[in-house]
């Protein structure tokens, strides 16, 4: 059962509280938590870190060594989801939602931010969050792990409507009839004087596969880690359901034999994909250990990507394409290297002047908050050069390059969207390329309009 829950933000910090100081609390972005908690979470992020330490892994960056207060400190980077300790303590860390916040909004923040971390989701490839409803989240005030326990049991119920799955086991026992094949040496030895049995070898239609022995186990473990009784009478009743499935003796064993990815079990793909989440450690951070923990995170920088590119696919854009990786930046004999992967490439039509002309954009989303032009990266401008000039040579039509961000709205007054990067080449005129700063509002879904001022800047010189 859940003991005890704290919710933070992105970039928020985590300290130890006193001695014999049990509670947690927050204020101001900083979250004091036991001394014995801090320390079980302090030891996993080493361990993480030592583990990952020359890997990209994503986990060595979900929680930074720092001093707040002059003290040992976690912060929280742009990582969010769930840290869960042994003992049932939760650890949640949610999108900072960077938007004009009034009283109300404040007060929702925590609601407002988990129901746009669900939206997020259901933009990832990830076949366990497309069919989940997050209409109902505002009201329900889920934490996130009750949230994802909520999604595992919507497939479930799915799974449990189209019929749940059997298949002929061989079985073997004295029965007292004829079904299968008989056994001829097992029945003497075993039924030697004894007329009324036989000893046959059948087929029998059971439940006992590896999907269902998973999702009853998975059901099990939940029913110890869930926090709301609504979720707990649901497991139950599934419980019940699975009475005569048992339980899994080896989880990781069960997931490799099970036929989740073929085209009769391709209904129990998102299920059991969730089933190796809460048992396995697949997708979590795992640390075995007297302190074990258990993290399931998302990067929010992959998820605003995911959701801004799922959005500007269906919004009149053809040809779109994600993660292209078609081109390089330098070629040599027979190789390619530096290869180049914008976020979105696409053809977006241009009406000007009753002339319509199709021009090629190629984008790059970023989660950061921008309100002044020198907050953005030199690093970003100079890819995004690079990105124009390599497509620039092979494309007829007119190229533009777009960074995008979250809008906020909380923009300095001199902020400038549009920049002129001119170049100049011996032997040739100045070519302009034109870079455009992009703010996607996530309340919308639509990019918000800014005022046109342009700054020219010789980026070759």
């Amino acid at each position: 059962m859940l003991k005890k829950l704290i919710t933070i933000f992105e970039h928020d910090f985590l300290i130890a509280g006193q001695d014999g100081d049990s509670e947690f609390s927050y204020q101001d972005g900083i979250a004091t938590m036991p001394k014995q908690d801090f320390k079980a979470l302090a030891d996993f992020v080493k361990d993480i870190n030592a583990k990952t330490e020359n890997d990209e892994n994503i986990e060595s960056w979900l929680l930074k060594p720092s001093r707040k207060k002059s003290q040992d400190a976690l912060k929280a980077a742009q990582f969010v989801g769930i840290v869960q300790f042994k003992d049932g303590v939760i650890v949640e860390i949610l999108p900072k939602l960077y938007r004009p916040q009034t009283d109300v909004a404040k007060v929702n923040e925590q609601t407002n931010s988990r129901d746009l971390l669900c939206k997020m989701l259901k933009t990832l490839k990830d076949a366990r969050f497309k069919s989940f409803n997050s209409a109902s989240l505002a009201a329900q005030k889920m934490h996130l792990l009750d949230i994802f326990v909520m999604m595992f049991l919507d497939e479930l119920d799915a799974i449990i409507k189209q019929g749940i799955r059997s298949k002929y086991i061989p079985q073997e026992g004295n029965l007292n009839y004829f079904k299968g094949k008989l056994l001829v040496s097992q029945n003497i030895s075993k039924n030697h004087g004894l007329l009324h049995k036989t000893f046959m070898q059948y087929n029998d239609y059971l439940p006992d596969i590896p999907e269902n022995r998973l999702i009853k186990s998975t059901l099990v473990y939940l029913l110890k880690t869930v926090s709301t009784s609504a979720l707990q009478k649901r497991i139950r009743e599934n419980c019940f359901i699975f009475d005569d499935v048992p339980l899994s003796t080896n989880y990781k064993l069960d997931y490799s034999q099970s036929a989740h990815n073929s085209r009769l079990f391709s209904h129990y793909q998102a299920l059991i994909e969730w089933c190796n989440t809460f048992l396995t450690g697949h997708s979590f951070v795992t640390q075995h250990g007297h302190n074990s923990v258990k993290a399931l995170f998302f990067d929010m920088n992959k998820l605003f990507e995911s959701y801004v590119g799922a959005k500007l696919k269906i919004q009149e854009h053809s040809d779109f394409k994600s993660q292209h990786n078609q081109h390089s930046l330098a070629y040599s004999y027979k190789a390619e290297h530096f290869g180049l992967k914008p976020d979105f490439v696409f053809r977006k039509q241009d009406k000007r002047d009753n002339d319509i002309k199709e021009k090629l954009i190629i984008a790059d989303s970023k989660w950061k908050v921008i309100r002044k032009r020198t907050q953005i990266s030199q690093s970003d401008l100079y890819q995004m050069f690079a990105y124009y000039q390599r497509y620039k040579a092979i494309e007829q039509n007119p190229v533009k390059v777009w960074l995008i961000y979250p809008y906020h709205g909380n923009l300095a007054s001199d902020f400038i969207h549009n920049y002129n990067f001119e170049q100049t080449f011996v032997g040739q005129d100045k070519n302009s390329i034109h870079l455009e700063i992009k703010f996607f509002d996530l309340d919308s879904d639509k990019f918000i309009d800014v005022k046109n001022q342009v700054l020219t800047h010789d980026i070759t010189g």
